[in-house]
């Protein structure tokens, strides 16, 4: 019995699919894909666009202007992603948290607009009006990575692959850079055409979306509600707790019965208004446990 064993483990190796070595192997195998998946969205949704224009500034002096172009470049990106971030910070207050679904497709939109913005610049690098807009665009993507992307991993999908996507961020810089270099070391004479190195970045921006799509389509690292709602009940019974009774200290506004009771003893218009402050407010409210790294990532 043994010998026909042997046999059978020699002529068909995956019979030991089912063994400890194998499922390991496959788990580290599927981690790693994971892992790279990530890597890919995160070198298309950082400061790809925007270091492709630093880039671009120093190897093409012609429309440098002597360093207005990069100026220029910097003062709209800074209003953009100003008016970016005034429009995030206003939103809970508006319209509440924003949904899975939102955040999916808002950062497919950010993934789909650096693509583009790399796309366009291979094609009229030379207009400072495209420049500008990309880099625009460019502060848009790298901003809105962070009031997206990444709270949208790091909520939904396995925390550790916020490294990668963190890591893909910078592995574009590095990318970017290299090949700006790889172009031009002194700034002057080229060994291939500005073109060609945005054609380069177009075409690393859609290895990243590609991975993003697969991503979605196949759920890859998407945390199992199933699995971890046991855990999270046990963790978080505190929390809520703390949530519950910070929430139960400002009256609800939307009931309607007692905000009119509340309005009718004295409370009024400014009753009202201090009403929608508290329930605004509640969105801020800090389990005890989270106040050190909250603290922490606020200094």
């Amino acid at each position: 019995g043994s010998s026909k064993e042997l046999e059978r483990q020699f002529e068909d190796p995956f019979c030991w699919r089912n063994s400890g070595q194998l499922q390991a192997m496959t788990s580290t195998c599927r981690a790693g894909f994971t892992y790279l998946s990530f890597l890919a969205v995160g070198t298309s949704c950082g400061w790809f666009v925007v270091n492709g224009l630093y880039n671009l500034v120093a190897n093409e002096p012609k429309i440098a202007k002597g360093g207005q172009l990069i100026g220029e470049i910097n003062r709209n990106g800074a209003v953009a992603s100003l008016v970016l971030c005034a429009f995030f910070g206003g939103y809970p207050f508006l319209f509440g948290k924003i949904s899975y679904r939102v955040e999916r497709w808002s950062s497919t939109f950010l993934i789909l607009l650096s693509l583009a913005s790399l796309l366009l610049l291979s094609v009229a690098w030379q207009v400072p009006a495209v420049v500008q807009l990309c880099g625009i665009f460019g502060n848009i993507v790298g901003n809105g990575s962070i009031l997206l992307l990444f709270p949208l991993i790091a909520t939904n999908y396995s925390g550790w692959l916020v490294a990668p996507v963190r890591a893909g961020t910078d592995l574009s810089s590095m990318i970017s850079a290299f090949l700006a270099e790889a172009q031009s070391s002194n700034g002057v004479d080229q060994r291939y055409p500005t073109w060609l190195l945005f054609a380069f970045d177009t075409g690393i921006s859609s290895m990243g979306l590609l991975a993003w799509c697969v991503i979605l389509k196949y759920r890859i690292g998407l945390r199992s509600v199933l699995d971890d709602a046991p855990e999270k009940a046990h963790e978080s019974q505190a929390d809520l707790e703390a949530v519950s009774a910070v929430s139960t200290a400002v009256p609800s506004v939307s009931n309607q019965e007692s905000l009119k009771e509340y309005s009718h003893n004295g409370g009024c218009y400014h009753g009202k208004i201090r009403e929608l402050i508290g329930e605004s407010l509640q969105s801020f409210a800090c389990p005890w446990s989270l106040l050190a790294p909250v603290v922490m990532a606020t200094l």
